[in-house]
């Protein structure tokens, strides 16, 4: 499976994102959208299955995150990041001579952006699909992200970088994805990034248009608790909830099986 990389300049920073082909005929559309934790990396065990669901599939880093540029000039406002976001599917469009409706995909905080890409464009939205979804603010008092020393004992520290991500996996990780996830915050810039956006968060919208929604929480999750489940029913009331029972923060790296049975069962559903 076959992959471009490419960076898209925006207000002066470059946006990582990555391309993929279907494997067949174009069939869907499909935009992945990584939270702050993690980046286009951690979903290379659930691209296979998009491309073999004949889906063109674009996997995009938040700006300030993983191999997107960091810095104070990252847009960290979701509305700004959303709008971001469309520019980069206006261009693939542009690419393929033709509009086509998406569906939307995105971990952790990036839902937030994924529910105000889907308000300013509702039309243009096949589905979205939210994986441990993050929407109110709980998230921060659980898992404890506050301030400038928290960061350089769990980031800069390789032993402390290894728990934390384990305690979001809530299960070992291999050597080697913990230093693929690792090595963006040890950029230049990438602590301001990560600093600015605990600063700067914002609550979301309700959600208004007619795409379908599937959300897969992971019962591990420390990130998640009651809170984070309400608000989900709140802002989006007709949301599908399904949990993982012993996944944790990040189900892409540890059940990843389970999620490309949801993704394709959901793809077969909306079509």
């Amino acid at each position: 499976m076959a992959a471009d990389e490419l960076w898209i300049p925006f207000r002066g920073m470059n946006v990582h994102i990555k391309v993929i082909e279907p494997e067949g005929a174009l069939l869907r559309r499909v935009f992945v959208l990584s939270s702050p934790v993690i980046s286009t990396f951690n979903w290379r065990k659930i691209l296979p299955e998009m491309n073999q669901a004949g889906a063109l599939t674009v996997v995009m880093d938040l700006p300030g995150f993983g191999q997107s540029a960091c810095g104070p000039g990252a847009p960290q406002d979701n509305r700004t990041r959303a709008s971001l976001a469309w520019g980069v599917i206006d261009e693939i469009d542009a690419g393929l001579g033709e509009e086509g409706a998406w569906h939307l995909m995105g971990h952790g905080s990036a839902c937030q952006v994924l529910m105000d890409m889907a308000n300013l464009h509702p039309d243009s939205v096949s589905s979205q699909i939210y994986i441990c979804p993050l929407l109110a603010e709980s998230w921060l008092h659980t898992g404890g992200l506050t301030h400038a020393g928290w960061y350089r004992r769990n980031i800069e520290s390789p032993a402390g970088f290894r728990a934390f991500v384990e305690r979001l996996a809530a299960r070992p990780l291999d050597e080697y994805v913990v230093d693929a996830m690792r090595q963006p915050y040890l950029r230049r810039g990438a602590e301001e990034s990560f600093l600015r956006m605990l600063a700067s968060r914002g609550r979301p919208l309700p959600l208004r248009g007619f795409a379908p929604v599937m959300a897969l929480m992971g019962e591990k999750d420390p990130l998640q608790d009651r809170r984070e489940t309400d608000r989900m029913r709140e802002l989006i009331p007709e949301a599908e909830i399904h949990t993982l029972k012993t996944a944790g923060h990040l189900p892409m790296e540890t059940h990843s099986h389970a999620l490309r049975d949801y993704i394709r069962g959901w793809m077969n559903y909306v079509g």
